[in-house]
């Protein structure tokens, strides 16, 4: 079954994928022609989703990756990609092994000082999430029941501490897993983003798990994580601001997500308008004008 084939897949992360990429023109005249990066992803889908095979790859990020490359012509080193779980890719891209790590990273100040982060390209909420049998519709229902939470993910909320106090935690290793956790009884609930948890529901664990409570106040942006302090990030980030601009990354996000709304900040216009009046107020991690490091 479907989700056999995932949990088979999530057992195997640390492991190097192969992906086919493209193969850049040696005649074009490119910004990253030639430099070789190291790229990791972690399973999180529809931005990364892992098929049956470690061939076999695809989701929104994925596609913005292949974009990039095409425009600005770097190679993945060793044509392959790392594939990780969400705390790995974490430890390797703030340890400096990573040149681009992603996977439904939100942006935050935290996570600023330890990559270079990219402009957003996506915008959701959070969703608490059950397997329909607990009577839980909020997260003030949780006191005394278990979350399943992706290992190394902060929570985009704050508790009521008397339910933090009697609310069991389940670390799990990967999204899928987490998912499974509560697929399977193991946890009463969990908090995720709202994109994945459709895509969940609406394929492997439909008519299992459903979405109790849409939470409020839980907005946030979700970008690629550059290396920090490499001249190799600016370049990537104003490119991946173009493909913003030009109605790229929107096409790409349909592709995956057909009704999705960009919210305004982040439309093509008023991209735009942004970087032609020099108020990318929608990059809250952007540093394209700053003096680039050495390399």
């Amino acid at each position: 079954m479907i989700f056999k084939s995932v949990a088979k897949v999530c057992t195997m992360l640390g492991l190097v994928a192969s992906v086919s990429f493209m193969s850049v023109s040696q005649a074009q005249d490119l910004p990253l022609q030639g430099v070789k990066l190291e790229i990791g992803v972690s399973p999180a889908a529809p931005f990364i989703v892992v098929g049956s095979s470690l061939q076999d790859i695809t989701g929104i990020d994925i596609d913005i990756i292949k974009e990039l490359q095409r425009r600005t012509g770097f190679e993945i080193a060793n044509n392959r990609l790392h594939l990780s779980s969400f705390s790995d890719l974490v430890e390797l891209g703030s340890s400096g092994k990573l040149d681009i790590a992603t996977g439904a990273f939100t942006i935050t100040k935290e996570r600023g000082k330890i990559f270079h982060q990219s402009v957003p390209t996506f915008r959701s909420h959070a969703v608490l999430v059950t397997n329909g049998s607990k009577g839980i519709k909020t997260i003030n229902d949780m006191s005394g029941r278990t979350m399943a939470n992706l290992d190394g993910a902060e929570f985009p909320v704050k508790f009521d501490p008397n339910v933090e106090r009697n609310m069991k935690l389940l670390n799990e290793s990967s999204e899928f897993m987490t998912f499974y956790a509560v697929y399977k009884g193991d946890a009463d609930a969990m908090i995720i983003d709202a994109p994945m948890a459709h895509d969940a529901i609406n394929s492997w664990a439909k008519g299992r798990l459903q979405i109790a409570d849409d939470i409020e106040g839980t907005e946030s942006d979700f970008g690629m994580m550059f290396k920090k302090d490499s001249k190799y990030s600016y370049i990537l980030n104003e490119y991946l601001d173009q493909m913003r601009a030009d109605g790229t990354v929107e096409k790409i996000i349909h592709k995956y997500l057909p009704g999705y709304n960009l919210p305004p900040e982040l439309q093509p216009y008023n991209v735009r308008l942004s970087r032609a009046t020099g108020s990318n107020t929608t990059a809250v991690a952007v540093n394209t004008m700053q003096e680039l490091p050495e390399q």
